[in-house]
């Protein structure tokens, strides 16, 4: 026989007849202690190095577009639908002015039970209560923007900053409403219920009326103004 390997100080081997360690013979029955000398290379130290983690799961992909709205659930209140399809044909007082009287739709409705939580992509118009339904329903679809993300309450806003392109003049215009309010355009006042609220752009005349009368018949109404500067247009 044959042994190969490593043997480290103060270890007793007898050996058989004709056995070999390492190459070198020994008698039948020898005994040997060795000394400090090992023989064979020391054994390699263990490994220390820490463990490499498993490499992060890769990021999901984003989930597909959900699927459009259609022509049944995708309404809108009548003079927000027709400021969609006919601003292009106004002046850009007739398109202002439609574009109020839109938005004081939005704002009454943004008070009542079906609330604005989705509007449209284009000009964040409030869908009616079918369309809040189906956005409800369908939150991923790109044409339900949602006004809550990030909000509480009382998410909805006049539109700020929009595009409105007359038939005469092209360019941005604001909105701003005071809900629970109507307005008196004779002698620039506002008659409005407790807790009526100013929402929107500032410089509109809404912003500093001539003064304002309780009343509390009021509640649930608004009055709106759109336009720019001092070009503002009232719903009415």
């Amino acid at each position: 026989c044959t042994m190969q390997g490593n043997i480290f100080s103060g270890t007793a081997i007898t050996y058989a007849a004709g056995c070999t360690h390492n190459g070198r013979a020994f008698a039948l029955g020898t005994t040997c202690t060795l000394s400090s000398t090992l023989i064979g290379p020391a054994p390699p130290p263990p490994d220390e190095t820490p463990a490499t983690p498993p490499p992060s799961p890769p990021t999901p992909p984003p989930p597909p577009p959900g699927p459009a709205i259609g022509a049944s659930t995708s309404g809108l209140n009548s003079n927000c639908a027709m400021f969609r399809d006919k601003v292009g044909d106004k002046s850009r007082r007739s398109a202002l002015q439609l574009l109020a009287k839109c938005m004081q739709q939005d704002c009454a409705q943004s008070m009542e039970q079906v609330g604005c939580q989705f509007v449209t992509p284009q000009y964040q118009q409030c869908y009616t209560n079918p369309g809040q339904l189906w956005c409800s329903d369908n939150p991923t679809s790109a044409d339900c923007v949602d006004l809550s993300k990030g909000k509480t309450h009382d998410y909805w806003r006049p539109m700020g900053r929009l595009d409105v392109a007359a038939s005469d003049v092209q360019g941005k215009a604001s909105c701003a409403c005071a809900r629970d309010c109507s307005y008196q355009k004779s002698n620039d006042k506002l008659r409005c219920a407790d807790g009526w609220q100013l929402l929107g752009a500032d410089g509109s005349p809404l912003s500093s009326p001539a003064g304002v009368i309780k009343s509390s018949g009021k509640q649930g109404e608004c009055a709106c103004f759109c336009g720019a500067t001092d070009d503002w247009v009232f719903s009415s």
